[in-house]
């Protein structure tokens, strides 16, 4: 159950996220998100059929990043691979025009819950915050919380809080799957060949120049190979 609080009129708004989004937000055509988690099917079935464009940030990992590099790097492959395994032809359309952006978060462990409305043709926005993940399971099992605010993108409210926290995770963060990253995907034939080619691009991207984890590029590339041989193993042991 999630309970959603209007925090400026200090009201109940009830406990249905996209219930209240269709009552309250139904003006808006873009939903920009930054959560721990989210499923496949949340994204599909709730956002695809009200937003337009959809921007998320997954936080990856939880603990010391530094302290568990393989399982870093092991869980950011995962994760890219479940995603891209299960995309629906709607959701390989739109990660590849752009309608729908995925990233996953590289430079820090990101556990913030935040979902900000607003469309480029109005000047107003919608923004939930609180402990709500983007699964079915947080929207309807769990006992959540988001307290909402709205206004005008003018505000100090949603510049100094909602848009400066998002850009701030979102320039943190890294394409789960851009044009060439899907392409490349869907170039692959079997499931050894897919991990080791995502398994590449996450490793490509925690040692760019951007990478402020503290993680050198010695001790990720060293990790590489340990991950490289044990999906190998794995799909030797399956065949």
């Amino acid at each position: 159950m999630v309970v959603i609080k209007d925090r400026i009129k200090i009201a109940d708004l009830g406990n249905d996220f996209f219930k209240d989004i269709d009552r309250n937000g139904s003006e808006f055509d873009e939903f920009y998100g930054t959560m721990f988690n989210a499923n496949i099917d949340v994204i599909e079935k709730y956002l695809f059929p009200r937003f337009q464009k959809i921007c998320l940030v997954i936080g990856m990992g939880d603990g010391n990043a530094k302290s568990g590099v393989a399982d870093y790097i092991d869980g950011m492959t995962n994760e890219r691979f479940e995603i891209l395994e299960k995309c629906s032809d709607e959701m390989i359309r739109r990660l590849q025009d752009g309608s729908l952006t995925i990233r996953f978060t590289h430079k820090r462990l990101v556990h913030t819950k935040l979902y900000v409305l607003s469309s480029k043709d109005s000047n107003k926005y919608r923004a939930y915050s609180g402990s709500m993940n983007l699964s079915e399971k947080a929207l309807h099992d769990n006992f959540e919380m988001l307290l909402c605010d709205y206004g005008l993108k003018e505000d100090k409210l949603y510049q100094e809080i909602y848009q400066a926290i998002f850009d701030q995770i979102y320039n943190g963060s890294a394409d789960y799957a851009d044009r060439k990253i899907i392409n490349g995907f869907l170039g692959k034939t079997t499931v050894e060949e897919k991990k080791i080619y995502l398994l590449d691009e996450t490793v490509s991207t925690l040692t760019d120049a951007d990478n402020s984890m503290g993680i050198s590029a010695k001790e990720i590339l060293s990790e590489k190979r340990e991950l490289n041989g044990v999906i190998r193993d794995f799909d030797a042991i399956q065949k």
